[in-house]
């Protein structure tokens, strides 16, 4: 599993993954009146990351939007120097 950081706002969060879309099934764990529907989610999910950055987010997949949060720094992978 990959080890990734996030933050939002001012709190600073991890979790593991595979991949970076995993931040999706992250976030949704946490958040009890997530909509189960995956558009709506990433949608909701996209326009609280502009909230916090402003920078824009791409929620057409999975895939764009964390790609969209790594290049927005505010989804980091944690690597251990030791690989």
């Amino acid at each position: 599993m990959r080890k990734f950081k996030l933050t939002m706002g001012d709190e600073v969060k991890t979790f593991e993954s595979d991949s970076p879309t995993g931040i999706l099934d992250y976030l949704r764990e946490g958040n009890f009146c997530a909509s189960s529907d995956d558009s709506e989610f990433l949608r909701d999910v996209a326009s609280l990351a502009n909230t916090w950055s402003g920078d824009t987010f791409r929620y057409n997949s999975k895939e764009s939007f964390a790609e969209d949060m790594m290049s927005s720094g505010m989804m980091q992978e944690i690597t251990d120097d030791k690989r």
